[in-house]
């Protein structure tokens, strides 16, 4: 089905298979964003040194962890991407915000895991 909308584009007609097929699929990411923010939360009050937020404002880290998303669906799909233009994505500030981000919040994983395997073991299996 999903190859089906990228060859025909707009103009192919989605049956009712099709449109549960894209609910399901969007209640995947949708799940995926939830587990991804409400885990890094709970880490995020027994890391060593917490997630700096400072770079992106008034925005929520929770808010954050959801443009971190759409960005690397956009980034996995070939999409470019100015953060300047783009209202989604600005409050990221752009892609060395973003990965500076990613890298400090896996190393802080990391360093949890050597602390307390067993804690991310279980939050990996929940």
């Amino acid at each position: 089905m999903l190859r089906r909308l990228q060859n025909e584009g707009p103009s192919v007609q989605l049956t009712t298979a099709d449109a549960a097929e894209i609910a399901r699929i969007q209640t995947l990411l949708d799940r995926q964003q939830r587990q991804v923010h409400k885990k890094l939360a709970l880490l995020n009050h027994r890391f060593r040194r917490p997630i700096d937020y400072v770079p992106f404002g008034e925005t929520s880290p929770k808010k954050i962890w959801e443009k971190m998303y759409a960005y690397r669906s956009r980034v996995a799909h070939g999409d470019f991407v100015d953060f300047r233009t783009d209202t989604e994505l600005r409050a990221l500030n752009g892609a060395e915000d973003a990965l500076t981000l990613v890298k400090s919040t896996t190393k802080a994983v990391i360093l949890q895991a050597i602390d307390e395997p067993q804690l991310l073991a279980d939050l990996r299996d929940c």
